[in-house]
């Protein structure tokens, strides 16, 4: 897991590819953790989208996050574990989303809502329905629920932002470009915190 250490827009900063999948995500965020000791924690990359509010290109801020493998059916209904961006961190993301030129200049749209993990990409119009209607999921990754765990356990300060790479729900297909979108915020984001 490669970590570059140095100054981004001001900010020291420690970057870590994590890769793909949970565990990935995983090992990445305690090594980072335990060897640099974070003031707070961005995860960004892509994602799916759900919301059909949401095309490619737009962002999600996480508010919530929550593994979509680790779904509990019963006669009592559906149930799972959510964990939360800081309050903080997902404040002055909301209030730079009002006046980001990336929203401002091209139409994006940056909408609060929830993200689901899952080591698998839901490819099902029916289950990605489902998702977005019972636990109000903006997107899906394969990544997010991992570092978020983590973070709650460590008690580190976590911002979840996902860009959509793509969308089922609007036959908008894989472009990894959207990726910039996140990398763009976050770099105007880190002078605020």
């Amino acid at each position: 897991f490669p970590f570059y250490i140095g100054r981004l827009c001001g900010q020291k900063v420690i970057v870590s590819k994590t890769f793909q999948g949970m565990v990935n995500a995983g090992a990445a965020t305690v090594l980072a953790i335990s060897h640099f000791m974070p003031r707070c924690i961005i995860n960004q990359g892509v994602c799916g989208g759900h919301d059909p509010a949401l095309h490619r290109g737009d962002m999600i801020l996480g508010e919530t996050i929550f593994n979509n493998s680790n779904l509990r059916f019963s006669d009592a209904g559906k149930k799972c574990t959510f964990y939360h961006s800081d309050k903080m961190l997902l404040t002055t993301a909301q209030k730079l989303s009002a006046t980001h030129q990336i929203s401002a200049l091209s139409g994006i749209s940056i909408k609060t809502g929830t993200i689901a993990s899952c080591d698998a990409w839901l490819n099902r119009l029916d289950y990605i329905h489902f998702m977005h209607t019972t636990f109000h999921s903006c997107g899906e990754d394969m990544e997010t629920a991992a570092v978020a765990q983590l973070c709650h356990s460590y008690n580190i300060p976590l911002l979840s932002l996902r860009s959509l790479s793509n969308t089922l729900v609007h036959q908008e297909d894989y472009d990894e470009s959207a990726a910039a979108n996140c990398q763009h915020f976050v770099c105007a984001l880190l002078p605020l915190l």
